[in-house]
């Protein structure tokens, strides 16, 4: 204890915060359970972005997630929302209603969720600057450039953290700043939270750590000292107890880890899943399964797509995806899902990134207001496994599959400073193509890692599958000894090892078709001992059993149908154990649905076991794309109430319309309605025809400006080919709103100075002005580049409609001069200078 309190990386030592560390992982039977106040406990959670929902949508939102079956708020609690200036906190909504973290906090108790938190400091979330508080990115030590910290962009190091995250780790730790901030942030939510420790079951340790296959997360010294850290400061307030973990996907060694990992999946751009997305699923909850002594969890899952920046909808996805998503992970052992998010958001004016649209809209179960009807289709799937976990959560928290054969994954088998991502990546393939064929011959296969795997657990598989070995090149000609005597251990206590290319580099017992030259040979090998090995499930690819370990003798039998026509299985053979051998009859499973079928095991006459079904399947209600969808009015505004004005008036006003603790501008007459956003750049998101409630602007915003030359890709950010494919321009600074006095017109004047906009920056000035009863505003736009004698650079005005089902878009201008004191008049009079552009698919 006394190493730990005066280590260099480790927090001060006190006492921890009372009320933490209600949840842990324990072991029964071998097995790795997460319980919550020592009862065993199936995470069902829903992310709850309360920073992008108004407050007074907080309660009712809760009550919906309830009705989804969701046990658990996901809490991203971003830093810059909360900590306003160095040492500047609102938690309690003093500045913004959406900052009252502590009604976040009273409303779960209410209810009885449990919380996982993620307090970053990275948060990578689409959200502006990733979380970090601008006052501090303006510090050198960042290395942030001014063009990317006034976009809303990641930090340099997050973005370096997406190929390379031990360097990036090594440069988190090597900035002192960094280091002292972050760790007082954490501090300070932490503390914030002592009112419901008892509820918070796991803490995230940064966001995205760990990520993707060919990222350098092995070997990754510098990433495990990094959470190491990270985590010596969570439990330097919560006591060494409370679980953490990081969120990944498809991590190159997940059994490397030095915490929790948990998974992230999102579904591909495909209507209805199939098998690609369906092989992706399987080889990244997999690879969870590799982790010794962890539970596999999924921190971050959604069967939908995010709405990109210029689209007035998300893409359309089949709800199904959302059941037999789900069904899959459970059926290869997840006994945690959080869904990512369930609830469709809109951001507070200019938080998201530059690369995210302000409705931050997911095709999620449930709408940005949660009061409205009808529902929305995601509902159904997600209420249908939510009402499954709330009637037998406890007994699947405490089940684990059994598994027929293990499949080596055989990236750790081979030098970790040789072998290159090439290598790797076959491997994964290798690996994925052979959980297919364990689908293909019924067999229920797990992941399993030679390096990081207990020597009982290894014994408690029938017979490990090693995958065709990757092309020999310098790194991967042969597997290290490590793993060869892990391989002839187990082979010694009666396992059977089926290769399923080239020899293994060691003769061992039990080992089928030593002498294979080729995949298909291996696979012969394979088939003709399946036939004659007993599976857990027979003759029903995909299908796994689990059994549960706490007692109450149920186990659940788990069917996914990727299928467009219903399937029935005329019998089904169930072989938990040597002794025990279940016959069920005319199982149907309808046409893209999921079975999970608890199954309860009750004394024969005979003496032996005999397990009888307790199941009832309901039939699926068909659902087909949805080709042109009316623009829904929750993608617009929460909704509000706004004072009508009379026939033959306008009015100018500052409303806080988004309920978010700034004010909007409101243009208004009787027969249309402008909103305008001065803290999103002066975007207008609102251009209604009060008549129909339908708004013309997409949530991306009109009247975005920009300029034609832009300053050059940033050199620090690592993600710039990803994330700035959408031109920002202003899109997020804050614009000076001013209400202007204009006889009966209702006016507003909106400023900002720019001072990263080449050359030397430049001042924008917009007049928005609307008469009575009329159905078009003006704008009055002034754009000033000082030093630009060669006025090289221009100011561009960008507006997103969303024009309904019309198949043709026109566009014409008309300038006239008008006197100016900031810039000599320019009169444009060429319609040409305006473009348009339509979208057929999303209108």
């Amino acid at each position: 204890m006394l190493v730990f309190c005066t280590s260099v990386l480790a927090p001060p030592c006190g006492a921890f915060a009372a009320g933490y560390g209600h949840s842990a992982i324990v072991q029964r039977d071998g097995y790795p359970v997460f319980t919550v106040d020592g009862k065993p406990f199936f995470v069902y959670g829903a992310s709850f972005f309360y920073e992008r929902l108004p407050r007074d949508l907080w309660r009712d939102s809760m009550v919906r997630l309830r009705s989804l079956g969701i046990n658990t708020l996901d809490l991203y609690v971003p830093w810059n929302w909360h900590e306003l200036s160095d040492g500047d906190f609102d938690f309690d909504g003093h500045t913004s209603p959406r900052r009252d973290l502590h009604e976040v906090m009273r409303l779960a108790r209410s209810f009885g969720f449990k919380i996982i938190l993620r307090p970053g400091p990275v948060i990578r979330n689409e959200w502006r600057n990733g979380g970090y508080p601008a006052w501090l990115l303006e510090r050198p030590e960042y290395g942030m450039p001014q063009h990317d910290l006034l976009e809303g962009r990641y930090p340099p190091t997050a973005t370096l953290q997406n190929a390379n995250s031990d360097d990036a780790a090594a440069a988190w730790m090597a900035n002192a700043t960094h280091m002292h901030y972050a760790r007082r942030w954490l501090e300070r939510v932490l503390h914030e939270f002592e009112p419901v420790a008892d509820l918070v079951i796991a803490v995230q340790l940064d966001d995205d750590q760990g990520a993707y296959i060919d990222n350098q997360t092995w070997p990754a010294p510098h990433l495990a000292a990094y959470l190491r850290w990270l985590a010596s400061v969570v439990h330097g307030v919560t006591g060494p107890a409370e679980p953490v973990f990081i969120n990944t996907y498809d991590m190159k060694v997940t059994g490397s880890s030095p915490v929790w990992a948990m998974g992230n999946w999102y579904q591909s751009d495909t209507y209805s899943i199939g098998e690609h997305d369906r092989t992706q699923l399987e080889l990244a909850t997999g690879l969870l399964q590799t982790q010794r002594d962890k539970p596999v969890m999924v921190s971050e899952f959604q069967a939908g797509w995010l709405e990109q920046p210029d689209d007035i909808r998300p893409r359309a996805a089949d709800p199904s995806n959302t059941e037999l998503a789900i069904g899959t992970i459970i059926g290869l052992g997840g006994r945690g899902i959080v869904n990512f998010p369930a609830q469709d958001t809109l951001y507070p004016s200019g938080m998201e990134a530059p690369f995210a649209n302000a409705f931050y809209a997911w095709d999620a179960a449930l709408p940005l207001d949660p009061t409205s009807t009808p529902e929305n289709p995601r509902a159904v799937p997600t209420r249908r496994m939510g009402d499954i976990i709330a009637r037998y959560g406890p007994q699947l928290a405490s089940s684990h599959v059994v598994a027929d054969a293990g499949i080596v994954y055989l990236t750790s088998a081979y030098d970790a400073t040789r072998i290159t991502n090439t290598d790797i990546a076959e491997i994964a393939a290798q690996t994925a193509a052979t959980q297919r064929s364990c689908r293909a011959f019924s067999l229920t296969c797990t992941l399993v890692d030679l390096r990081y795997t207990s020597p009982a657990a290894l014994e408690r598989l029938p017979m490990l599958i090693v995958p065709q070995l990757p092309t020999p090149t310098a790194a991967t000609a042969h597997l290290m000894n490590a793993a060869l005597d892990r391989l002839a251990a187990y082979a010694r206590h009666g396992g059977i090892v089926i290769p399923l290319s080239r020899p293994l580099d060691r003769a061992l017992p039990n080992t089928l078709l030593t002498s294979a030259t080729s995949l298909n040979g291996g696979l012969v090998a394979l088939a003709l001992h399946a036939a004659h090995h007993r599976r857990t499930v027979s003759f029903v690819p995909g299908a796994s059993f689990a059994t549960s370990t706490d007692g109450s003798g149920l186990g659940f039998l788990t069917i996914e149908n990727y299928q467009p026509v219903n399937v029935r299985y005329g019998t089904i053979v169930l072989r938990p154990s040597s002794a025990q051998r279940i016959v069920l009859r005319d199982v149907v499973v309808p046409a893209r649905r999921v079975l999970i079928a608890p199954v309860r095991v009750k004394a024969g006459h005979s003496g032996k076991r005999v397990l009888i079904a307790e199941a009832t399947v309901e039939q699926r209600v068909a659902q087909s794309p949805a080709a042109a969808l009316p623009i829904r009015r929750d993608q617009t505004l929460p909704d509000y109430t706004l004072q009508p004005v009379g026939a033959g008036k306008a009015m100018a006003s500052l409303q806080d319309v988004y309920r978010e603790g700034s004010d909007a501008v409101v243009l208004q007459n009787s027969v249309v309605r402008l909103v305008v956003a001065p803290n999103a750049g002066a975007r207008a998101f609102v251009f209604e025809d009060l008549a129909t409630g339908t708004s013309i602007f997409t949530t991306v915003g009109a009247l975005r400006d920009d300029v034609k030359i832009e300053p050059p890709l940033s050199t620090v950010d690592k993600i710039a080919k990803y994330t700035h494919q959408f031109p920002a321009g202003m899109f997020n600074r804050p614009y000076t709103a001013t209400i202007v006095p204009d006889g009966a017109n209702a006016t507003a004047r909106f400023s900002y100075d720019a001072p990263d906009v080449v050359p030397h920056g430049a001042h924008f000035e917009r007049t928005l002005s609307l008469a009575p009863e009329a159905h078009a505003f003006t704008v009055d736009e002034i754009a000033q580049f000082p030093g630009d004698e060669g006025a090289t650079q221009r100011a561009v005005s960008v507006t997103s409609l969303a024009v309904g089902a019309a198949t043709t878009m026109t566009t014409a201008i008309v300038l006239s001069p008008r006197p100016s004191p900031l810039v000599a008049e320019t009169t444009i009079n060429d319609p040409a200078n305006v473009v348009g552009f339509y979208d057929t698919a999303s209108h």
